[in-house]
């Protein structure tokens, strides 16, 4: 899957077909300069055989969204013909063809959108006309969700949610939609960011005293969830987001669907299901950015391997080539230029790993201490030991939380 800038779609549709204003034409063709797409395979109806296809994200997206909303499977085979067919179907204009799937019926923007996360029971979109982030939703949790975003957003937690739209009511079940303030820097996209090196992208994270503040302003996020009651259950680098970055960091949260709020629950019970939300809420973080540096190490791996290559090849064809001036100059230009991400780039992965360390560091500072982590050696995302240690607090306090009232509690108070 390739991703690459946004699917536009016209303005709302309605049955009598109203005539577009000049303005909002003008609005939609300025957010299609470039279109996010997914490569998906389908079965060709004349030989039979699977053919590859690149169709725009939110063609694929309320696809999918209109095959949950009818309460019956689709597989990802057929899901895909059905993409083809409708893109097709309007002449591959990716303007006619979300226009066609009606996305304000099943409560989706009707403006240029990107989508930001894909799945069975619901979509997550940008709307770039008003900045504004939807999440449609197939489930009776929405509710909860929005109440518990809004109790993140009260603790200075999260995004202020804007509204929250439905039922609608499908054979599926019933569909909402949250809208929210968009978020515009997650934590994985800060210490995994890239930055131009000549004609390729390079790493290029924050350094080492930016990376602290971050860390210092998860540790304090960690501290305002404690004190507000409040339990994240999905704590991943994606779903914290950051403001300020390279001034004042401020984490802000996304996505509710497993967090829960011990307002209304303060048995004993309870309280040891809040506290095994809070060590899991931790431990987690710890985990996940741990994995995010081994995904990032292996996609630095891959990309020198693949630049080692191009290099050989290149060399093999400036021997076997007749000397030609110009050619000799263009082929000499993208050696020195390979060679020189080559020898940078094991640089910027230090430099990634110094700042996922940083981040680290503070977190597990917080954790040794707040939940008493028996964690020995440096706090390094090589460090394997405590690796295991956080890993085997994160399963032990997942059993409790998941588990508990705190957890299925329909009521916030």
């Amino acid at each position: 899957m390739r991703d690459v800038p946004l699917v536009p779609t016209v303005a709302r549709i309605s049955d009598d077909r109203q005539r577009l204003t000049r303005q909002r034409i003008e609005n939609t063709l300025c957010h299609s300069r470039a279109i996010q797409a997914e490569v998906i395979k389908y079965r060709d109806r004349v030989s039979g055989k699977l053919v590859e296809a690149r169709i725009p994200s939110a063609v694929l997206a309320l696809l999918r969204l209109r095959a949950s909303c009818s309460g019956k499977p689709v597989s990802d085979l057929r899901l895909a013909r059905m993409a083809a067919d409708v893109m097709e179907e309007h002449a591959f204009d990716p303007v006619r063809a979300v226009a066609a799937l009606s996305p304000s019926s099943i409560l989706c923007p009707t403006g240029a959108l990107r989508v930001l996360g894909s799945g069975f029971i619901g979509t997550v979109f940008l709307e770039e006309e008003t900045g504004e982030v939807a999440k449609v939703m197939l489930d009776d949790f929405a509710k909860k969700e929005y109440d518990l975003c809004r109790a993140f957003a009260s603790a200075r937690l999260a995004p202020s949610p804007i509204s929250l739209d439905g039922p609608c009511c499908v054979p599926g079940g019933e569909l909402y939609c949250i809208r929210m303030e968009r978020i515009t820097n997650t934590l994985h996209d800060v210490l995994c960011a890239k930055g131009c090196r000549g004609l390729r992208h390079g790493l290029a994270p924050p350094d080492a005293g930016v990376a602290r503040r971050i860390g210092s302003a998860m540790v304090q996020a960690f501290q305002d969830m404690f004190d507000a009651g409040l339990v994240h259950g999905d704590l991943h680098l994606k779903n914290a987001g950051l403001k300020d970055v390279e001034s004042n960091p401020a984490v802000q949260l996304i996505d509710f669907g497993r967090s829960a709020s011990k307002a209304a629950c303060t048995d004993k019970p309870c309280n040891e299901a809040f506290r095994a939300g809070h060590e899991y809420d931790v431990c987690r973080f710890v985990v996940e950015l741990c994995e995010a540096f081994d995904g990032l190490q292996y996609d630095f791996e891959k990309v020198v391997q693949e630049c080692q290559k191009e290099l050989r090849e290149l060399k093999r064809t400036k021997e076997a080539a007749s000397p030609v001036a110009d050619w000799e100059l263009h082929h000499a230009r993208q050696i020195a230029g390979l060679q020189a991400f080559l020898a940078e780039e094991p640089k910027g992965l230090e430099r990634a790993e110094a700042a996922f360390d940083a981040v680290l560091s503070v977190v597990l500072s917080y954790a040794m201490v707040r939940l008493e982590l028996p964690v020995e050696g440096a706090a390094s995302v090589r460090n394997r030991r405590m690796r295991q240690v956080c890993k085997k607090r994160e399963t032990a306090s997942h059993k409790v939380y998941f588990k508990s009232d705190l957890f299925w509690s329909e009521d916030l108070g």
